[in-house]
Order: structure tokens, then C-alpha cells, then sequence
């Protein structure tokens, strides 16, 4: 595997590309093997390093860039990390990017959730079951032999209206969602 080597002059927005193309979840064989995923982490902190130094020198200004700077953030390996997500998330909000609401509530609900509380949004859904290995015939990844739940949840914190105002399912919605991956589950 070759990867082009991280400089201090990429874009947040190609870090942020460069970030989702290393994401197995949802991809055909779903985890990466450990080698790669021990390679894809070191990448993942050294562009968190790059956008913490980006930050500390103002270089982070649009609305775009904090939305991808809260993503690159939201797939780190600390509560600061995930606390920063949310902050990074906030400000792209706050600098008119209407579609980091729901990343502010998914950033919060993780960082709530690694610190032992209970998430609010409801945002945040996790295997009750480890992950199988895909098989060669009917390669389904991440979602084969699991059984998923979003549970710690407070679902009495927020409103439902409170919920999609950050673009959040209502909790109606988000027990259908749980329904679905359950079935979806059964089915393979």
C-alpha cells in the first residue's frame, strides 16, 4: 500500500478526502487488517497534528474547513480529541455550514459516550457483538453477526424538536433505524 506522505501545506479538505478513503466501515471486507489499520491510525494523528498546528496559527478560517477539520477530529482516539470535533463542528455552524449541525451532535454524543455518560442526541450506535470476519462469498462487512444499540442514551435531556434543529431523527425514527439494522442483520 502507498500513500502519499502528509505535508504541512495539503489542504484541510484533501486531509479531510484522504481520511475517508481510509475508513473500511461500510467498504467491501469492512476492517482493515491490523497492519493497515495501525498504518491508517499513524496517518490519522499525523493529520491531526498538521490541523491542530493549522489552527494554532489561524490558517483554519472557512466554514469548510472547520466542518472538515471536526471530521478528521471526530475519528480521533481521545476524549479531547472528540471534544474538539464538536468544538471545530460548532464554529463551522456558527460560520453558516448548515450540514455540521448534525456533526455537532454526533460530536458531542461520542465525546459524552468515551467519557462514561450517556449521549443525548442519540446519534451514536455501537455493536453489542464483536465484529465476524466477511467471507468470501457474501462479503458484508461490518454489519455481519452484529447486533447493534445506541444505548448509553438519555433520550430524556433533549426534545425531539431540540433534535432536529441539529438534523437529528427524532426518537421514533431512531428506533426504526435500530429495526432496520436488526432485520437487516437477520437477513444476510
Amino acid at each position: 500500500m502507498k500513500k502519499a506522505s502528509l505535508k504541512a501545506g495539503k489542504s484541510i479538505h484533501q486531509m479531510f478526502l484522504d481520511d475517508q478513503d481510509d475508513t473500511p466501515a461500510g467498504k467491501p471486507g469492512g476492517i482493515a487488517p491490523i497492519t493497515q489499520a495501525e498504518i491508517k491510525s499513524a496517518w490519522r494523528k499525523k493529520r491531526r497534528r498538521l490541523v491542530s498546528a493549522m489552527l494554532a496559527k489561524g490558517q483554519v478560517q472557512t466554514a469548510e474547513d472547520f466542518h472538515d477539520a471536526a471530521l478528521l477530529f471526530r475519528h480521533g482516539e481521545s476524549a479531547d480529541d472528540y471534544l474538539l470535533a464538536h468544538i471545530l463542528a460548532v464554529d463551522a455552524v456558527i460560520k453558516g455550514d448548515d450540514k455540521s449541525k448534525f456533526l455537532a451532535a454526533a460530536t458531542l454524543d461520542r465525546y459524552l459516550q468515551f467519557i462514561n455518560k450517556p449521549q443525548v442526541f442519540g446519534t451514536q450506535y455501537a455493536p453489542l457483538t464483536p465484529v465476524q470476519p466477511a467471507t468470501a462469498a457474501g462479503n458484508v462487512g461490518v454489519f455481519k453477526g452484529r447486533i447493534w444499540t445506541h444505548m448509553p442514551f438519555d433520550e430524556q435531556v433533549l426534545p425531539d424538536a431540540l433534535r432536529h434543529d441539529y438534523c437529528v431523527p427524532d426518537l421514533e425514527q431512531q428506533k426504526k433505524k435500530l429495526s432496520y439494522l436488526e432485520r437487516r442483520i437477520l437477513s444476510w
